[in-house]
């Protein structure tokens, strides 16, 4: 029998010893799972897609749209909170994240349940109305309000959402009174605006840009403190300048579970800041309506929390928190 050295027998042990190691520390050894919380087609479906067309390059690995709608959204945000935080599973995670938890009614708060990684893009929303009503201004409209109360009707996507409370914010501050009509979806919203079941509706120039491109409505006003900076809406006022300042923003970014290992937290927020710096990414979320607005994990948190704080405000000077309260 050969007789092998102790020094060859350790030798020989090393690699064996080493390789998981290595395999552990190198990351991302797969593809990267990206939930969307909504259904194809979206804005935040939209910029999912166009930040995958970038993962391999600046990840390392291919993104996997994974699509689970439902619950407000809170069922793609709990599998998010709840998957390993190893950095293969993300969220995509809108201004939704910080407005469901004020009413008390989802299994986390997502701000402090979720590691923000990256805000990606931001835009506000904006009221529309028929391209025949007789408002040709925001001025016009609130001085119909004002002289018919509760005669003005506008749509919101479900009793406490943000075009639902953004409009009773508004009421507030322009001294009107108007009738929320309450539907299931914003397409069903939507229809019923072109359909002239509603007078007016709220939502992101997304949503909005086929139909006035088409001359199907007139947007009145954007729900910012600036106007929104993209070819149908530059020369829209803001609500601001008429001096109703409202900010109703959606914005759109990535979070991952609590708990990542500092090295894998690096490489995915140097890898979506190098996204969102790619200059064809940036033209076609403009192109598309998104305006891409990165600001890093610290920056985004603290957006986070603000825009809750704000948002537990206005629902409670609306006196829309105690309405979702009390039909629970």
């Amino acid at each position: 029998m050969t007789r092998i050295s102790r020094r060859a027998l350790l030798a020989s042990a090393l690699p064996l010893v080493a390789a998981p190691v290595f395999a552990q520390d190198r990351y991302p050894s797969r593809p990267i799972n990206l939930i969307v919380p909504f259904a194809p087609g979206g804005s935040t479906d939209l910029l999912a897609r166009l930040m995958r067309q970038y993962a391999t390059r600046h990840l390392g690995q291919d993104i996997v749209v994974f699509n689970k709608p439902g619950a407000g959204a809170t069922l793609g945000w709990n599998d998010v909170v709840t998957a390993a935080p190893d950095g293969y599973t993300l969220g995509a995670v809108t201004s939704s994240a910080a407005i469901r938890p004020v009413y008390g009614d989802t299994r986390f708060n997502y701000i402090t349940a979720l590691e923000p990684i990256a805000w990606v893009s931001t835009i506000p929303q904006v009221l529309a109305v028929r391209a025949e009503a007789p408002w040709k201004t925001i001025d016009d409209l609130v001085r119909y309000a004002r002289d018919n109360p509760g005669k003005f009707t506008y749509g919101h996507s479900g009793v406490g959402n943000s075009s639902h409370v953004a409009m009773e914010a508004l009421a507030l501050k322009a001294g009107v009174k108007w009738l929320p009509v309450p539907y299931n979806s914003g397409s069903q919203v939507l229809s019923a605006l072109l359909g002239g079941q509603i007078d007016a509706t709220v939502a992101t120039p997304v949503e909005f840009s086929s139909h006035l491109a088409a001359g199907k409505i007139r947007v009145l006003a954007v729900f910012d403190e600036k106007r929104f900076d993209a070819p149908l809406f530059r020369d829209i006022p803001t609500f601001a300048e008429k001096g109703w300042p409202i900010d109703s923003l959606s914005w759109n970014g990535v979070a991952a579970p609590k708990g990542l290992p500092p090295a894998i937290r690096k490489h995915l927020v140097d890898g979506f800041r190098a996204i969102a710096a790619e200059p064809e990414f940036v033209a076609s979320a403009t192109k598309a309506g998104l305006a891409i607005t990165y600001a890093g994990p610290e920056a985004f948190g603290a957006k986070w929390k603000s825009d809750q704080e704000t948002f537990l405000k206005q629902a409670t000077d609306t006196g829309i928190l105690q309405l979702v309260k009390s039909q629970k």
